[in-house]
């Protein structure tokens, strides 16, 4: 589970906003994992994302919505996702470099 502190406004976002951003997305209810990576430099969430497996399965369970593991940017607002390049660099201090 992935979520935001925001210590200016002292507010935690909701336990599932990236699970929601991805439904959205693809327009169903969808599966995945997902781990916090950092934040780009507009403040947006950096996550990777890879497909869910049952334990002992070889095949993504069949409502997993991530074929492969990547990078996303997800914001936290409204809620939404997009796909950033294999080659997306994470730096500290919350800045991304694709």
């Amino acid at each position: 589970m992935v979520r935001i502190y925001d210590a200016d406004s002292e507010n935690l976002s909701s336990e599932f906003f990236v699970d929601e951003a991805f439904s959205r997305y693809v327009g169903k209810d969808c599966a995945g994992v997902f781990h916090p990576v950092g934040f780009s430099s507009s403040g947006k969430v950096i996550v990777t994302a890879g497909p869910f497996f049952d334990v002992g399965e070889d095949k993504p369970v069949e409502h997993s919505c991530v074929q492969r593991q990547g990078f996303w940017l997800v914001d936290s607002v409204i809620p939404t996702v997009s796909r950033l390049p294999d080659n997306c660099k994470v730096q500290r201090y919350g800045k991304d470099a694709p």
